[in-house]
């Protein structure tokens, strides 16, 4: 089986992110779009993962796959069943009656940690040779 470029996969990305939307009714075109661009994220993380496969890369893709499936997931939940967003509130928080947000600032502190410390690593063994 051949392996279709990126190049192609990239095309298609695209396509569905800023075009897709349109084809659905007007009420429901923003939420469309929210969830079918996190899908596309989702894909591309997916696709960067298995390229690099390294366990930070890894757990970054974990952290922003949380992210966008919630996204994904609200956004197509919203299209069945409304709900009231306040103005500057989450849709996903709004709808757990909790901020969500607060789990991702505790996952971005810890990536960020270890990436630091991961690239102090790395730059010290480049300087050492």
């Amino acid at each position: 089986m051949n392996k279709l470029p990126a190049a192609v996969l990239l095309f298609l990305a695209g396509v569905s992110r800023h075009v897709l939307w349109e084809l659905l009714p007007d009420q429901t075109q923003a939420l469309a779009w929210n969830a079918i661009g996190a899908v596309v994220i989702l894909g591309m993380l997916a696709y960067v993962g298995v390229k690099q496969n390294l366990l930070i890369t890894w757990a970054v893709i974990e952290w922003w796959a949380y992210e966008e499936m919630l996204v994904a997931t609200c956004s197509m939940w919203r299209l069945f069943e409304p709900w009231v967003v306040p103005i500057g509130q989450e849709q996903c928080s709004a709808r757990m009656g909790f901020r969500l947000g607060n789990i991702s600032l505790v996952a971005v502190g810890i990536l960020a940690l270890y990436l630091l410390d991961d690239l102090q690593k790395t730059t010290t063994r480049e300087r050492s040779k």
